[in-house]
């Protein structure tokens, strides 16, 4: 294994709370670590030393009153992570299959995983309300365009079905234009002239 990488997954398992979860630094662990840390060690078939002790803190944390959009979105990944049983009040589940406006195409990306998970038949409903905050220059975002907004939606789209996405020349085009200096120069060495834009958000 590269060495890097060794530190890296090190890392991960040091941020591994006694009690279960994982902490960025010292202090109580939160579920937003713990999706990060149990997804990152997923990708190398790795699982957490604390494993069972974190499935049990997830699982009490469902017993308690469903918290924000992000919240839930941790909390049943990291049990869908496990294969284990995922409890939501039925009407938590009604405001899911109602909600059809967003505030950023981050929080869709959110309800299309949940939804996603919990096998909801309301996709085609958020997938138009993406859709309709396409721009003409191919790109996401809700006035202009956006390349994090972009990233999410293409997300969510290809969680849904990948023919959604249109005008893939536009986006790659959009994309090249976000392009930083110092990121092509990391990967090229080349360091080249490119106009100042305000296109791809922060």
């Amino acid at each position: 294994m590269n060495i890097n990488l060794k530190k890296a997954l090190n890392f991960v398992h040091e941020r591994e709370h006694y009690e279960g979860g994982f902490t960025l630094y010292k202090g109580v662990p939160n579920t937003k670590n713990t999706y990060y840390g149990v997804k990152i060690l997923e990708m190398f078939n790795e699982e957490p030393n604390n494993k069972e002790k974190t499935i049990n803190w997830v699982q009490k944390l469902q017993n308690d009153r469903m918290y924000r959009i992000k919240g839930v979105f941790y909390r049943l990944n990291i049990l869908n992570s496990f294969d284990k049983e995922i409890k939501v009040p039925d009407g938590y589940i009604e405001k899911l299959n109602a909600k059809n406006k967003f505030s950023s195409q981050k929080v869709a990306y959110y309800y299309i995983v949940i939804s996603n998970v919990l096998k909801l038949d309301n996709l085609n409903k958020i997938a138009d309300w993406i859709l309709s905050n396409q721009n003409n220059d191919g790109a996401f975002g809700s006035g202009r365009s956006e390349i994090i907004s972009t990233y999410y939606a293409l997300e969510s789209l290809n969680y849904i079905d990948p023919s959604l996405i249109e005008m893939k020349d536009q986006i790659n085009n959009f994309a090249q234009r976000c392009l930083t200096k110092r990121w092509i120069y990391i990967y090229t060495g080349y360091l080249p002239t490119i106009p100042r834009t305000n296109i791809c958000g922060s």
